[in-house]
């Protein structure tokens, strides 16, 4: 599910959103890539907990939708270009409650930063599934950097077989037999490759969530990284 991009053109503001779909450049044993990016994962396939959650003891309609924390820039001195608006948002691999309480909380992965408190307005890090919000006026020029701290290994099996990011340059067919998951390809597992596609914006190609654009915390590289900060506008 993508949210919806609103445009308030009498307020000259534009919320841009980070695409939930938002490519981790990996593919897995049934799952398509594309849906990865903050998916609550059930605890029983990374192995912390073996006893499968019986769906049917899920109460319905509990969680109210949250309204998403808008990001608030950074201020660091390296930033020189004063014409241009900067952010920090790192990704990372953290617990959140999206079962009802008082089920256990889900191990996800998702965006961090500094965001705007909505009750003290003040300026707080916070980490999220789905992520937080750009709100930019429109016309405005931003720069995102983007911070791979996925140091563990991907909690899905993934399947080395077909076109993938491949971090480890693992052959396509690798020597049977195939281990079972978990643990999986140990090469395959990690690193965990990201590169992020934001909805809203109006973004050079090259700055859009290009598959081959991925890079991963321990440094490894796409064949189409350029960089890890992406600028960005509105109309």
């Amino acid at each position: 599910m993508r949210r919806l991009i609103r445009n308030f053109v009498c307020e000259k503001l534009v919320l841009l959103y980070i695409d939930e779909a938002s490519h981790f450049s990996n593919r897995f044993y049934g799952a398509h890539a594309q849906n990865q990016k903050g998916m609550a994962i059930n605890m029983s396939l990374t192995g912390e907990n073996k006893t499968p959650l019986d769906p049917k003891t899920i109460p319905k309609y509990k969680n109210q939708l949250s309204k998403p924390d808008v990001f608030a820039h950074a201020a660091y001195d390296g930033y020189r270009d004063k014409q241009i608006t900067h952010y920090d948002v790192d990704i990372s691999r953290f617990k959140q409650q999206i079962l009802p309480f008082p089920l256990p909380k889900t191990t996800v992965f998702g965006y961090g930063g500094l965001v705007i408190d909505e009750e003290s307005k003040k300026v707080v890090y916070r980490r999220s599934t789905p992520g937080p919000t750009f709100e930019v006026k429109c016309g405005e020029h931003i720069k995102v950097k983007w911070l791979n701290r996925l140091r563990c290994p991907h909690p899905f099996a993934v399947d080395p077989t077909i076109h993938w990011a491949n971090p480890n340059d693992m052959p396509i067919q690798p020597p049977k037999p195939w281990p079972p998951f978990p643990e999986g390809f140990e090469k395959a597992q990690y690193p965990v490759p990201t590169v992020t596609h934001v909805h809203g914006g109006m973004n050079p190609p090259e700055y859009d969530g290009h598959p081959d654009a991925w890079f991963t915390a321990n440094k490894k590289y796409g064949k189409f990284y350029k960089t890890d900060s992406y600028p960005m506008s509105t109309t």
